[in-house]
């Protein structure tokens, strides 16, 4: 009886003691696995840069013009770096509540057009594309536009929609530098294609030639058939054509624009190069992507 009342009593004294120990143990664990400490810090600015995010705006009255709109403006520039510090799905949130805040009768509402216009669809903004296009199609069903600016917004919008990724790429014509006349559904599907649009006088283009003409891991793709590169001349001067066609890599097949790609505004071509990334069966698996970006995703073919 005493062994038994023992054994009760460490028991009774132990499992609160052991609650506590975990309770207050100052390592966390997820799924079993202790966070480091740079997760722990990760986690922690994630949780700051979600608060801030919140209540970023609570201090502004929209509905009265109280607040200068120089002042306004440097408040949303941190606001986007904030919309960039948390998960995508969280941000696209935030932003939708922001744009609730600014009604068709706010004081603010010129200045975030302008600032919106200015910023997330400027040449090196693609990373804001889906809170743009969330601002395009908020603006279209709510707003009182002019013909000329429904044009441009749905203009836009239609722009930023088209050839996203894990979706078929858009169809276009080009003619080679050997002088035959093409499509891209008829490009032989046995490979992958990395697709640039370029401009011959666009330094940023002959830079990115140069960096991918001396990669070894690129030109070892080709060789093994991994790979196929189409660079497409989309401003077609043709004095300018004929000098700069075979400077580009013999291995490449170098095409320039029939007008289609411009004239109907397939592909987002805000700024030069752009660089698609296609599968085999020509849906997209990069838009718009950078250099680095690039080859990062090239490892994966070298491999």
């Amino acid at each position: 009886m005493k062994m038994k009342f023992k054994i009760n009593f460490w028991r009774w004294l132990l499992k609160p003691m052991l609650l506590l120990l975990i309770v207050l143990c100052p390592v966390s664990f997820v799924r079993g696995n202790i966070l480091s400490k740079s997760d722990k810090n990760s986690i922690s600015s994630s949780f700051v840069a979600d608060s801030s995010l919140s209540h970023f705006w609570d201090h502004y009255q929209f509905s009265g013009s109280t607040i200068p709109v120089d002042s306004f403006a440097t408040a949303f520039e941190n606001y986007l770096s904030v919309l960039q510090s948390v998960p995508h799905k969280q941000g696209l949130k935030a932003f939708g509540h922001f744009l609730k805040l600014i009604s068709p009768n706010s004081y603010f509402e010129p200045a975030t057009e302008h600032l919106v216009d200015s910023l997330m669809f400027s040449a090196h903004a693609s990373s804001y594309d889906d809170f743009y296009i969330a601002f395009l199609q908020r603006k279209l069903k709510r707003c009182r536009l002019s013909s000329s600016e429904k044009e441009r917004a749905e203009f836009r919008l239609k722009l930023l929609q088209s050839n996203l990724v894990g979706h078929l790429a858009s169809n276009f014509s080009f003619i080679t530098r050997e002088g035959v006349k093409g499509n891209l559904r008829k490009l032989p599907k046995d490979a992958d294609y990395i697709v640039i649009f370029f401009d011959p006088d666009c330094m940023q283009c002959q830079m990115l030639v140069s960096s991918l003409r001396s990669n070894l891991m690129l030109i070892e793709c080709i060789r093994k058939g991994r790979i196929h590169v189409l660079a497409v001349d989309t401003e077609p001067d043709i004095p300018m054509w004929e000098r700069i066609k075979n400077d580009l890599p013999a291995s490449w097949t170098v095409a320039c624009d029939e007008g289609t790609i411009q004239e109907e505004g397939s592909y987002d071509l805000r700024s030069y190069p752009a660089i698609y990334l296609l599968g085999k069966r020509q849906k997209v698996i990069l838009k718009n992507a950078s250099l680095t970006t690039l080859l990062i995703q090239l490892e994966r073919y070298f491999r």
